[in-house]
């Protein structure tokens, strides 16, 4: 239809340039010139008349236009949509995975199996205890890596790993493992390098005394069967502790 319209406008145009040339030549006659003038007077006002309406058509038609530009608007806003739902998509992910920090220090991780460890001031005292150890034995040669993270209440009442959901046997309810309690808790092996035996405790203490962190002495390697380092942050407001436990 548009299109349509166009060629007519087209030929009409056309028309009114004849009838200019019209009025040109007639510029000299007289009396029939003179009545032939009005004539083609007439017929330019008829052209002129005529191009209006198609004018008035044209706009009417506009709306094919203003449809692609809907269109368009509506690509987009489906667009941002979509865009908005990958980013709520990739934060439930996140949230449902937690944080599983690579800790690298000289080449070396130290959260080999990507334990969930979401406090903000945890990988960087795994890094500085490490450093710590390695200045007080004077080498790298030990075994030492993250062996336990953070964890959650179950709707039973039960303990479990947010690394992996597992069930954690005897669990303290209380443990500042729990994400309830600020997730302020670590486990490390740290072995002699064949796992014959532990890092002795007096040496692990000169290399927490490097961090934020502190022994709980309800929970030391004597107490667990594979004889594990538990390490945890303060329980104070600014590293996520401080609630009461109810």
């Amino acid at each position: 239809m548009l299109q349509a319209l166009v060629q007519r406008q087209q030929r009409e145009e056309e028309a009114r340039v004849v009838a200019d040339q019209d009025f040109v030549q007639l510029d000299d006659l007289s009396g029939e010139g003179t009545q032939l003038l009005e004539t083609q007077q007439q017929q330019h006002a008829q052209h002129a008349a005529a191009l209006q309406q198609l004018s008035a058509q044209l706009q009417k038609a506009l709306p094919i236009d203003a449809s692609k530009e809907e269109q368009q608007a509506a690509l987009h806003a489906t667009e941002q949509e979509e865009q908005e739902h990958e980013a709520v998509t990739e934060e439930i992910i996140e949230k449902l995975s937690g944080n599983r920090p690579s800790i690298v220090v000289n080449g070396r991780e130290l959260n080999p199996d990507k334990y969930v460890l979401n406090n903000p001031y945890m990988a960087d005292n795994i890094a500085k205890l490490y450093r710590g150890l390695v200045e007080k034995l004077g080498h790298s040669n030990f075994q030492f890596q993250v062996t336990g993270g953070d964890r959650y209440i179950g709707k039973d009442g039960k303990i479990y790993s947010k690394t992996n959901d597992s069930l954690i046997p005897e669990a303290n309810k209380y443990s500042a493992h729990v994400d309830k309690w600020g997730a302020r808790a670590v486990d490390f092996r740290i072995k002699l390098a064949d796992g014959s035996d532990i890092i002795p405790r007096s040496i692990v203490e000169k290399a927490v005394a490097k961090t934020l962190f502190i022994f709980d002495e309800h929970a030391l390697p004597e107490d667990y069967k594979d004889r594990h380092y538990h390490l945890q942050l303060p329980n104070t407001k600014k590293y996520g502790g401080g609630q009461k436990k109810k």
